[in-house]
């Protein structure tokens, strides 16, 4: 569509997409105003404008940037519509679709369908190609309208987070804990745009409101369909991230059952029967086993950096497709997952902000020993349960990437996490006393 028709469209969308967070209940919270959330809102979009611009001048191959690819292919899905339109609901719900027809008429054409490297792990590919498609009935196949779109998803999510850690933090935190998630440049700049890490944060955060709210016995059947859809989303996107999330949201609701009286049992017992589950598959199904899909993985990773020869990799040593392999070099890998890139891994200016991101953290840790607030045992269940999150993800990130591009980007999901442990464990009060 030429610029002339999509700039409005952009505005209109952007005008409908105000008025929704100003009237719907979801964006509304007592501590926060509906003109600060507006405020939150406008500077998503903005960073998702700014992440498109990013893209389009600093990577010259238009099909190989990450933002645009799905956009692109999903045009062979959607012109099925016109010209087939049992083709593309087919397609876009995945039914039928695997033959030769669908692979010569449309898959054929696209950059991005088929992996270069396959593995037994589903093609996420597949997903976001699809959302991207559903997206263009409405964009026209402007872009700009499917950036706007992902940024106000991904501000879904991150709504939902705030509200479910609001139910466990003190109330004098909850401020400081919307400005943190929602001003966090990383969370909000890798989820303002047509990436997975969007879809991933709202999936997350409506599975993760649901729960907390179940917990604290207050129903909501919007949220239930809303978890529905974003369990599928999660599941087909980033399998191991919604593992993540549910070791960590199993612990939170069997010490909620247990009225947060045997919180470190509780989770010890949560990580032993998640070993022996692991441990268990890996018997049942020894086509999925996990260290060897990790260590393709990171394979992969090491050849196609070596291929488009990407100047931020890293190397955390040679994985062995086993569990002792995995655990030998899992503390390396966490301490990539967590704190790297770090100013001494700085190769270019964007990795400069990510490195002052990860200082970021760091600093914030530190200022949780220092002016440590004990928490109560309801803080104490959420605060083990995002460590739990954040110990996985972190883990399998560093242990899986070998680019520190990639590395930034998939650390999204373990964010809002990290945030939570670092607001609920300073107390600002100390700190403030300090200064003056």
């Amino acid at each position: 569509m030429e610029h002339a028709w999509g700039i409005p469209l952009t505005l209109v969308y952007l005008a409908i997409i105000i008025w929704l967070v100003r009237r719907w209940n979801h964006f509304t919270h007592e501590s926060i105003s509906k003109k600060l959330i507006t405020t939150f809102l406008l500077y998503k979009v903005f960073l998702g404008l700014s992440l498109s611009l990013i893209y389009i001048y600093y990577y010259r191959v238009h099909q190989d940037a990450d933002i645009f690819k799905y956009f692109d292919d999903s045009y062979h899905m959607t012109r099925a519509l016109w010209e087939k339109p049992a083709d593309f609901f087919k397609m876009l719900f995945g039914i039928g679709n695997d033959t030769e027809h669908f692979t010569n008429a449309y898959y054929s054409k696209m950059n991005h369908w088929f992996r270069q490297y396959e593995t037994q792990v589903y093609n996420d590919n597949h997903t976001m190609i699809r959302i991207n498609a559903a997206m263009r009935l409405f964009s026209f196949g402007y872009f700009h309208v499917h950036e706007l779109f992902f940024s106000f998803i991904s501000f879904f999510g991150i709504m939902s987070f705030f509200k479910g850690f609001a139910l466990f933090a003190s109330q004098n935190k909850h401020k400081i804990l919307a400005f943190a998630l929602f001003l966090f440049p990383s969370l909000n700049f890798w989820s303002a745009g047509a990436l997975k890490e969007s879809v991933l944060i709202f999936a997350m955060g409506n599975i993760f409101y649901l729960v907390c709210l179940w917990i604290n016995r207050k129903q909501n059947y919007t949220y239930i369909f809303l978890a529905v859809i974003s369990l599928i989303l999660a599941l087909f996107l980033k399998s191991y991230v919604l593992a993540a999330l549910a070791a960590g949201l199993t612990g939170l609701i069997a010490a909620s059952i247990t009225k947060n009286r045997y919180v470190g049992l509780v989770y010890l017992s949560v990580v032993l029967f998640g070993i022996l589950g692991l441990s268990i598959a890996d018997s049942l199904y020894p086509n999925y086993n996990i260290p060897a899909l990790i260590s393709q993985k990171h394979g992969d990773f090491v050849r196609l950096s070596e291929y488009m020869k990407a100047g931020s990799t890293f190397d955390i040593g040679n994985i062995e497709s086993t569990w002792s392999g995995l655990l030998k070099m899992a503390p390396r890998a966490f301490y990539a997952g967590l704190l790297q890139p770090t100013i001494l891994d700085v190769r270019n200016p964007i990795m400069m902000l990510s490195a002052l991101e990860s200082l970021t953290i760091m600093v914030s840790f530190v200022l949780a020993i220092v002016f440590f607030q004990k928490p109560d045992g309801k803080q104490l269940n959420m605060i083990l349960c995002c460590t739990l999150v954040i110990v996985i993800l972190c883990t399998i990130i560093g242990l899986a990437t070998a680019n520190f591009g990639s590395l930034v980007r998939y650390k999204v999901p373990a964010l809002p996490f990290i945030i939570f442990i670092c607001v609920s464990m300073i107390d600002f009060r100390k700190f403030r006393i300090q200064q003056a």
